[in-house]
């Protein structure tokens, strides 16, 4: 896949996820029971993992091009790790990262794409609430106990507040390349 394939893909998951989304919260407002508040934080998690798949794969399809990363970079892009065998052969092994530490490479390499820098904002509140946020969405999609699939007042604010510093982050990476993007295209008459 080339890097307008990647975007063009990347811009259908973001429409298909986000219609989601509003369909769900729709229903939520309709019903306002538990089952719909699971189903949002379900959803708001899929938005979250799918645009960070998304950056990766932008980032990959574009580096063929450009040759922007380096070995290592395109191996935690792929999600992927090399070890010997005892034949002493090459192999590779799949290499699922924590969403979190993912999220914020997965950012800094789509910015570097374009020839910029990019630093999530993890200092603040909306930081803290992305960490407690995975453990409601692990909890909710791994229940243990009946309390795992209770999602009351707290866990919905969490949900809100980490959905939003990240829909803030997203939104902000994409200005940053955009105004990169467009500094390098213009070019000033000689």
């Amino acid at each position: 896949m080339d890097g307008e394939s990647a975007v063009a893909q990347m811009k259908e998951v973001f429409r298909v996820l986000s219609a989601d989304i509003n369909k769900i919260c729709t229903y939520e407002n309709f019903v306002n029971d538990e089952a719909a508040h699971r189903s949002l934080i379900r959803a708001h998690f899929a938005f979250i993992e799918g645009m960070v798949y998304q950056l990766r794969s932008i980032a990959l399809a574009s580096d063929a091009a450009l040759s922007v990363y380096s070995a290592e970079e395109i191996s935690v892009l792929r999600e992927e790790n090399y070890f010997l065998n005892q034949k002493g052969g090459i192999e590779r092994q799949d290499s699922f990262e924590r969403i979190l530490p993912m999220m914020l490479f997965s950012m800094r390499a789509y910015a570097k794409l374009h020839r910029t820098t990019f630093s999530p904002g993890t200092g603040a509140h909306g930081w803290e609430a992305m960490r407690k946020y995975v453990k409601i969405r692990n909890a909710l999609t791994h229940p243990k106990t009946l309390d795992d699939l209770v999602v009351n007042k707290e866990k919905t604010e969490i949900s809100s507040a980490a959905n939003e510093w990240f829909q803030r982050n997203l939104t902000e990476l994409f200005r940053v390349c955009e105004e990169v993007d467009r500094a390098f295209m213009f070019q000033p008459p000689s």
